[in-house]
């Protein structure tokens, strides 16, 4: 598949991916995604210039191939995520698993290295770089509700996830991120612009101005949600049949496949939470848009209709609505099995493959991946105990009830499991902070602030430079909510300092120069938010400016007016902006 971004207006162009011939075609549902007539391997050994005859490479000729330098790619997890975590054991299984699948394609394999990431659940990613995060949840089977299914994991499930994601390596599955930054700056010229006439226009006023800035983001929101609707079937279901090939290569039980994938969270338990998704009005804009029944006029306008805020910030969610569900990477995957595995011997391929656990046994009997374990069982073991909390009620005058002001009565369970788990973190001499995060929901569950902030203050003590900017956000929220603007600033300073191609910190810095006075600041930043942001990162910017979030509640002090000029300041004559002059930035977009 080809993406193309045409020049002199912003729009896109996708060209089809090559499927099938027309007979295979009308057999197989997903066609429109991707050709089964071969091997993914051999169209991804094609497209390098290999014979697929060389595939697998024969037992004997396998070489374990090098892995990444130690620590490449991370930073993106301390930006995005939760960084990583340090445990030899099951960094040493894991990245055994991936050189094995390795091995066995012939040339040059792209280098790649697995992290461990903090998290539950069974699940992974990978980036461009190589890097492939696996949760610590996939390897413990810890879930998010405290229940452990370890009893389920396997070796030959572990080697999918990972193989899946190195497919996504293989395959180049990273173009969609450089055409999303192209729509980007397309975005940010159009919004450039906007600025600028309601500047000159003293017509046109701050409402008039957020209506007009409508139009790129609902634009920029839906061509996003377009693209990957497409690109994300196409590569979901080549990584899960190239992920299937390397299985069956390296020895491993390729029927373990749809074992894998019935592990991994279905996506429509994500999106069947977001109210919006199952609106009509939501329904009928989602489904003209991207069957491109709809011109542009009207999709803003309707947009708008439906709400802009609600579908700014969730445009991206949309690529879970057309990220294939899990009972469709099921059927793609036994259709698949069936056209390459079954129709075809191969001679590679076992009449019967056991399943292994030999690298899961292994880390059953490492004492420090246990120990880590323990940590996580415990601490959403407590999570899921704070859900039978009984919140203690005070009759009005009137005889209604409201919620008292007290801390909630907890499950008698609750205090036992939640200091067996801050016990365990402690054992480990080592940081997560993400589970640092659940102590501080827990301890805020039980009204204890302070507290509360001081178990993330301890992963910037341990973590310093390394500090998650997720964890300085949290810090930098929970702060202002407590009425110390001081410390909010340190925490946010650290955050601009430590991440400053990020994006995430622009509506809490704005929250912090506004309840600190530095008014003129804060219109600077929420000028530089509506410029240069994502979609979710303006209408986050926008509520800020309007008053709202963390430290505008009344506690600790009162708020100063939290109203910023939407149309913002834009430079004067001669200063610059994005690298171009005032001058030269009216001429483009007013015709001036």
């Amino acid at each position: 598949m080809k993406r193309v971004i045409l020049t002199g207006a912003v729009a896109l162009a996708l060209t089809a991916c090559q499927t099938a011939g027309e007979t295979f075609d009308a057999v197989n549902p997903f066609s429109d995604s991707v050709s089964i007539e071969t091997r993914l391997i051999d169209q991804y050994l094609a497209e390098q210039g290999l014979d697929d005859a060389d595939f697998p490479v024969p037992e004997a000729a396998r070489r374990t191939p090098d892995l990444l330098p130690p620590g490449t790619g991370t930073e993106v997890a301390y930006a995005d995520h939760y960084g990583v975590l340090e445990i030899p054991a099951a960094e040493r299984e894991l990245n055994a698993i991936l050189q094995r699948l390795q091995a066995t394609i012939p040339g040059t394999p792209p280098p790649a290295r697995v992290y461990i990431e903090p998290g539950v659940g069974f699940s992974a990613r990978a980036e461009k770089s190589g890097a492939i995060f696996v949760s610590f949840g996939g390897l413990s089977g810890t879930s998010p509700q405290g229940e452990s299914d370890e009893a389920d994991l396997n070796d030959d499930r572990l080697a999918f996830l990972i193989a899946h994601e190195y497919a996504h390596i293989l395959l180049d599955h990273f173009g969609d991120r450089e055409t999303e930054e192209s729509m980007l700056e397309f975005a940010k010229l159009a919004r450039m612009g906007l600025v600028a006439r309601n500047k000159l226009d003293e017509d046109r006023d701050d409402d008039d101005l957020a209506r007009n800035m409508r139009a790129p983001n609902v634009a920029l929101a839906v061509s996003e949600a377009t693209m990957l609707r497409s690109w994300g079937r196409s590569q979901e279901f080549e990584a899960d049949l190239l992920a299937h090939d390397l299985l069956a290569a390296a020895g491993y039980n390729r029927r373990e496949s749809s074992n894998a994938i019935t592990r991994i969270r279905d996506v429509k338990d994500v999106v069947q939470q977001v109210p919006f998704f199952n609106s009509e009005e939501f329904q009928s804009i989602a489904a003209q848009a991207l069957q491109g029944g709809m011109d542009k006029q009207n999709l803003v306008e309707r947009g708008v209709d439906a709400g802009f805020v609600l579908f700014g910030q969730l445009s991206r969610e949309l690529f879970g609505k057309e990220h294939p569900s899990q009972q469709d990477r099921l059927d793609q995957l036994k259709l698949y099995e069936e056209r390459q595995y079954r129709e075809v011997e191969r001679a590679y391929v076992a009449r019967f493959t056991r399943s292994r656990s030999d690298s899961v046994d292994r880390l059953a009997a490492d004492s420090d991946f246990q120990g880590w374990k323990a940590a996580y069982d415990t601490t959403f073991q407590a999570v899921a105990l704070t859900e039978r909390s009984k919140v203690a009620g005070v009759q009005g005058s009137d005889g209604s009830m409201a919620e008292a002001d007290a801390p909630p009565i907890l499950d008698p369970a609750f205090e036992p499991t939640f200091k067996r788990a801050r016990a365990a973190l402690q054992r480990l001499g080592q940081e997560d902070p993400f589970l640092r995060e659940r102590f501080a929901e827990l301890r805020e569950h039980e009204r204890k602030h302070d507290t509360a902030i001081a178990n993330l203050d301890l992963v910037l003590e341990a973590k310093g430079e390394r500090t998650p900017l997720k964890t300085l956000l949290e810090l930098v929220n929970r702060n202002l909510d407590k009425g110390d603007v001081a410390r909010a600033g340190e925490a946010i300073q650290l955050a601009v300092l430590n991440y400053p191609d990020a994006q995430a910190w622009y509506p809490n810095k704005i929250a912090v120069e506004l309840l600190s006075g530095q008014r003129d600041q804060a219109q600077r930043t929420f000028d530089s938010c509506q410029i240069n942001g994502t979609v979710t990162t303006t209408v986050a910017c926008r509520e800020v400016a309007r008053g709202k979030g963390p430290g505008f509640n009344g506690k600790g002090q009162d708020a100063p007016p939290g109203l910023l000029k939407q149309g913002g300041s834009v430079p004067g004559r001669g200063e610059t902006n994005q690298g171009g002059g005032f001058d030269n930035l009216i001429n483009a977009f007013t015709g001036t």
